[in-house]
């Protein structure tokens, strides 16, 4: 019923306008009639906004002022058409409650093909779905299932961590209380930890290299000592030759130093300051021969020469491992002299300490 209601209702309006145009169209007085007033309105009211807009865009034909005045007209007519079904609309829905105040702005077309009250509207209640207490019970199950586990394997990872960490510092402790190395805090970057010394600069050593690196931890606990991997691995070697012949022929040659197999840290040490040690011996000769040049002494491709009038020395700056000894060649003498000069950089950085630890000399005489 008021599905028809609706349809006579919306048919009524149409009807009404239909009957209006149509008389409009057949008497053309009333046509002209409109047109002049609708003129005389737009001209009051847009006055000096017109002459702006004529101005700017130019002067408009009146063919296209006639089509333009059309549409105008054509969407006029189609807004209050609109604005009157609503209008109907909603006075029908408002007269179910109210009569007085639906009838009041009812259309006669309406009043008389629809009946007051006729068209009503109520809020529909939706019914909330009811929870199944047995799904909520199963996901909290699930879910402390999955936290328990994910505690157990935080804790599971964190015993592990405990024990490698123990492990490392056991190292630590080891080497600073058993071989009395110095460590200390060391930051290069972004990277912090403890850093090693190695070198001998609390011993006098005035060297460029000041022989410091990083101790860390490995994966699995163990103390990772980090040196320069990139630093030569080289050693002091002596050589002598017999040139009374003018040839030179070996007649003997120093026991090559040996680095340690690097299975624990210790050695990995003693390795570093052992490769430093000499470094730091050849670069010292180095300097030395450079300034007794009038002894006959020369540099060249990391060899020393020595000449002794009936022998020649030579010292070598050797791969360690290239370096093997010669078979049938004494080397006592050589080691000797080898020997000699490291006691020599010893003391010389014995010297330099105690000059380090003297007491300055007064600045006046009393």
């Amino acid at each position: 019923m008021e599905m028809d209601v609706d349809e006579e209702e919306q048919e009524s309006p149409n009807e009404e306008s239909k009957d209006q145009n149509a008389s409009k169209d057949a008497d053309p007085t009333a046509i002209a009639k409109e047109s002049t007033e609708t003129e005389t309105k737009e001209e009051e009211g847009t006055g000096d906004a017109d002459a702006v807009e004529t101005a700017a865009v130019g002067p408009m034909s009146s063919k296209d002022f006639e089509q333009a005045r059309i549409e105008l007209v054509q969407l006029i007519r189609t807004a209050q058409n609109e604005s009157a079904l609503s209008l109907d609309f909603v006075s029908l829905l408002l007269s179910c409650l109210r009569p007085a105040a639906g009838t009041t702005s009812m259309s006669p077309h309406l009043k008389q093909h629809v009946a007051v009250g006729s068209l009503g509207a109520d809020a529909l209640w939706i019914q909330p779905q009811e929870e199944d207490p047995i799904v909520g019970a199963g996901w909290k199950v699930q879910s402390l299932g999955e936290a328990s586990k994910q505690l157990k394997n935080a804790a599971s990872r964190l015993r592990g961590e405990v024990v490698k960490e123990k492990k490392y510092w056991d190292a630590v402790m080891k080497t600073v209380v058993n071989d009395g190395e110095v460590m200390f805090k060391i930051r290069r970057g972004d990277a912090r930890g403890l850093g090693l010394k190695y070198g001998f600069g609390d011993s006098g050593s005035e060297y460029r290299d000041k022989g410091l690196a990083m101790v860390r931890r490995k994966p699995d606990g163990e103390l990772s000592f980090r040196f320069d991997r990139t630093k030569q691995r080289k050693a002091v070697r002596v050589v002598l030759y017999d040139i009374t012949s003018g040839e030179k022929v070996p007649i003997g040659t120093s026991t090559p130093a040996s680095l340690l197999v690097e299975d624990r840290v210790e050695n990995e040490i003693k390795n570093a300051r052992m490769i430093l040690f000499e470094e730091e011996l050849f670069f010292e000769m180095v300097q030395e021969a450079r300034l007794l040049s009038s002894y006959k002494i020369t540099v060249s491709d990391n060899v020393i020469s020595v000449n002794l009038f009936d022998e020649l020395l030579e010292i070598e700056y050797a791969d360690l491992s290239h370096t093997h000894p010669a078979e049938g060649l004494p080397q006592l003498k050589a080691d000797l002299i080898c020997n000699a000069l490291h006691i020599l950089l010893s003391y010389s950085h014995k010297r330099r300490l105690e000059k380090r630890r003297a007491v300055p000399a007064p600045l006046t005489k009393t």
